[in-house]
Protein backbone atom coordinates (compact mmCIF):
# COMPACT_ATOMS: atom_id res chain seq x y z
CA UNK A 1 0.00 0.00 0.00
CA UNK A 2 2.93 2.30 0.72
CA UNK A 3 3.94 2.22 -2.94
CA UNK A 4 0.65 3.67 -4.17
CA UNK A 5 1.07 6.68 -1.92
CA UNK A 6 4.68 7.33 -2.80
CA UNK A 7 4.74 6.71 -6.51
CA UNK A 8 3.02 8.67 -9.17
CA UNK A 9 3.74 8.31 -12.87
CA UNK A 10 5.43 11.19 -14.60
CA UNK A 11 3.80 13.09 -17.42
CA UNK A 12 5.83 12.13 -20.43
CA UNK A 13 7.30 15.13 -22.19
CA UNK A 14 8.71 14.24 -25.57
CA UNK A 15 9.74 16.20 -28.60
CA UNK A 16 8.13 15.20 -31.89
CA UNK A 17 11.21 13.23 -32.96
CA UNK A 18 11.40 11.31 -29.69
CA UNK A 19 7.68 10.58 -29.86
CA UNK A 20 8.07 9.22 -33.38
CA UNK A 21 10.87 6.90 -32.23
CA UNK A 22 8.89 5.82 -29.16
CA UNK A 23 5.84 4.99 -31.27
CA UNK A 24 7.96 2.93 -33.62
CA UNK A 25 9.45 1.03 -30.67
CA UNK A 26 6.02 0.38 -29.11
CA UNK A 27 4.71 -0.86 -32.42
CA UNK A 28 7.52 -3.36 -32.83
CA UNK A 29 9.90 -4.45 -30.05
CA UNK A 30 12.09 -6.44 -32.42
CA UNK A 31 12.81 -3.22 -34.29
CA UNK A 32 14.43 -1.80 -31.18
CA UNK A 33 16.36 -4.95 -30.34
CA UNK A 34 17.85 -4.93 -33.85
CA UNK A 35 18.83 -1.31 -33.41
CA UNK A 36 20.90 -2.27 -30.38
CA UNK A 37 23.60 -3.60 -32.71
CA UNK A 38 23.68 -0.24 -34.45
CA UNK A 39 23.85 1.51 -31.10
CA UNK A 40 26.91 -0.57 -30.20
CA UNK A 41 28.65 0.65 -33.35
CA UNK A 42 28.03 4.30 -32.69
CA UNK A 43 26.49 4.95 -29.31
CA UNK A 44 26.78 8.72 -29.46
CA UNK A 45 25.06 9.57 -32.74
CA UNK A 46 22.00 7.34 -32.58
CA UNK A 47 19.07 9.66 -33.49
CA UNK A 48 19.05 12.63 -31.17
CA UNK A 49 18.74 10.72 -27.92
CA UNK A 50 21.63 11.03 -25.52
CA UNK A 51 23.60 7.90 -24.62
CA UNK A 52 22.14 7.73 -21.09
CA UNK A 53 18.55 7.72 -22.37
CA UNK A 54 19.45 5.14 -24.99
CA UNK A 55 20.99 2.90 -22.39
CA UNK A 56 17.82 3.16 -20.27
CA UNK A 57 15.75 2.17 -23.32
CA UNK A 58 18.14 -0.69 -23.99
CA UNK A 59 17.68 -2.00 -20.43
CA UNK A 60 13.91 -1.45 -20.54
CA UNK A 61 13.44 -3.40 -23.75
CA UNK A 62 15.88 -6.12 -22.70
CA UNK A 63 13.92 -6.68 -19.47
CA UNK A 64 10.57 -6.69 -21.31
CA UNK A 65 11.92 -9.13 -23.91
CA UNK A 66 13.31 -11.32 -21.09
CA UNK A 67 9.90 -11.60 -19.41
CA UNK A 68 8.20 -12.24 -22.78
CA UNK A 69 10.62 -15.01 -23.67
CA UNK A 70 10.12 -16.67 -20.29
CA UNK A 71 6.31 -16.20 -20.35
CA UNK A 72 6.40 -14.24 -17.12
CA UNK A 73 3.75 -11.70 -16.27
CA UNK A 74 5.56 -8.68 -14.83
CA UNK A 75 4.89 -5.00 -14.47
CA UNK A 76 7.73 -2.92 -15.89
CA UNK A 77 7.64 0.87 -15.63
CA UNK A 78 10.20 3.39 -16.91
CA UNK A 79 11.04 6.75 -15.32
CA UNK A 80 8.95 6.50 -12.21
CA UNK A 81 8.91 9.72 -10.21
CA UNK A 82 9.10 9.21 -6.48
CA UNK A 83 7.27 11.83 -4.43
CA UNK A 84 7.22 12.52 -0.76
CA UNK A 85 4.44 14.77 0.53
CA UNK A 86 3.76 15.93 -3.00
CA UNK A 87 7.38 16.79 -3.81
CA UNK A 88 9.29 14.76 -6.39
CA UNK A 89 12.63 13.86 -4.85
CA UNK A 90 14.01 11.35 -7.34
CA UNK A 91 13.23 9.32 -10.41
CA UNK A 92 13.62 5.58 -10.78
CA UNK A 93 14.93 4.49 -14.18
CA UNK A 94 13.12 1.16 -14.10
CA UNK A 95 10.63 -0.30 -11.64
CA UNK A 96 9.77 -4.01 -11.90
CA UNK A 97 7.02 -5.78 -10.00
CA UNK A 98 7.25 -9.57 -10.42
CA UNK A 99 6.63 -12.64 -8.22
CA UNK A 100 5.31 -10.33 -5.50
CA UNK A 101 8.66 -8.55 -5.24
CA UNK A 102 9.71 -5.06 -6.25
CA UNK A 103 12.96 -4.38 -8.07
CA UNK A 104 14.43 -1.04 -9.06
CA UNK A 105 17.05 -0.51 -11.75
CA UNK A 106 19.37 2.45 -11.90
CA UNK A 107 21.12 2.79 -15.29
CA UNK A 108 24.56 4.36 -15.58
CA UNK A 109 26.37 5.14 -18.80
CA UNK A 110 29.58 5.39 -16.78
CA UNK A 111 31.51 3.65 -14.02
CA UNK A 112 29.53 2.80 -10.92
CA UNK A 113 30.64 4.85 -7.92
CA UNK A 114 30.16 3.97 -4.27
CA UNK A 115 27.85 7.01 -4.16
CA UNK A 116 25.59 5.40 -6.75
CA UNK A 117 25.42 2.25 -4.61
CA UNK A 118 24.58 4.21 -1.45
CA UNK A 119 22.00 6.38 -3.20
CA UNK A 120 20.23 3.31 -4.60
CA UNK A 121 20.40 1.61 -1.21
CA UNK A 122 18.83 4.69 0.42
CA UNK A 123 15.96 4.74 -2.07
CA UNK A 124 15.41 1.00 -1.54
CA UNK A 125 15.16 1.53 2.22
CA UNK A 126 12.79 4.49 1.94
CA UNK A 127 10.48 2.68 -0.47
CA UNK A 128 10.84 -0.77 1.05
CA UNK A 129 12.17 -2.27 -2.19
CA UNK A 130 13.43 -5.86 -2.13
CA UNK A 131 16.22 -5.73 -4.66
CA UNK A 132 18.16 -3.02 -6.47
CA UNK A 133 20.07 -3.36 -9.71
CA UNK A 134 22.82 -1.04 -10.88
CA UNK A 135 23.18 -1.47 -14.63
CA UNK A 136 26.23 0.02 -16.28
CA UNK A 137 27.81 0.23 -19.72
CA UNK A 138 31.25 0.10 -18.08
CA UNK A 139 32.97 -2.60 -16.08
CA UNK A 140 32.76 -2.46 -12.32
CA UNK A 141 35.88 -1.70 -10.28
CA UNK A 142 35.34 -1.24 -6.60
CA UNK A 143 36.82 -1.98 -3.20
CA UNK A 144 33.99 -4.42 -2.62
CA UNK A 145 33.31 -7.43 -4.82
CA UNK A 146 29.97 -7.60 -6.63
CA UNK A 147 28.97 -10.59 -4.46
CA UNK A 148 29.72 -8.62 -1.27
CA UNK A 149 27.63 -5.69 -2.45
CA UNK A 150 24.73 -8.05 -3.07
CA UNK A 151 25.13 -9.75 0.34
CA UNK A 152 25.45 -6.44 2.13
CA UNK A 153 22.95 -4.24 0.26
CA UNK A 154 20.74 -6.53 -1.90
CA UNK A 155 22.07 -4.69 -4.92
CA UNK A 156 23.10 -6.56 -8.06
CA UNK A 157 25.65 -5.01 -10.34
CA UNK A 158 25.12 -5.66 -14.03
CA UNK A 159 28.17 -4.23 -15.72
CA UNK A 160 29.64 -4.06 -19.25
CA UNK A 161 26.13 -4.49 -20.62
CA UNK A 162 26.83 -3.11 -24.06
CA UNK A 163 29.57 -5.72 -24.58
CA UNK A 164 27.46 -8.69 -23.51
CA UNK A 165 25.23 -10.66 -25.81
CA UNK A 166 21.54 -11.27 -25.11
CA UNK A 167 22.08 -14.77 -23.68
CA UNK A 168 24.66 -13.55 -21.18
CA UNK A 169 22.39 -10.70 -20.07
CA UNK A 170 19.36 -13.03 -19.81
CA UNK A 171 21.42 -15.44 -17.70
CA UNK A 172 22.20 -12.61 -15.27
CA UNK A 173 18.56 -11.48 -15.24
CA UNK A 174 17.50 -15.05 -14.33
CA UNK A 175 19.76 -14.79 -11.27
CA UNK A 176 18.39 -11.40 -10.31
CA UNK A 177 14.73 -12.39 -10.63
CA UNK A 178 15.32 -15.79 -9.05
CA UNK A 179 14.24 -17.95 -12.00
Amino acid sequence: AMLEHNFHLPKIKESHKHREITEKIKENDIYFLELIDEIKKDFKDFCSLDAGTLFELFIYYTVIEFFKENNIDAKVVRNLEVSYKGEVFTEIDLFVDVFGKNFIFECKNRYISSNAILKLYGIMKILNINIGVLASTKSFHGNLKKEDIFKEYNIYILDKLIEKDKNKIFKELKEIFGI
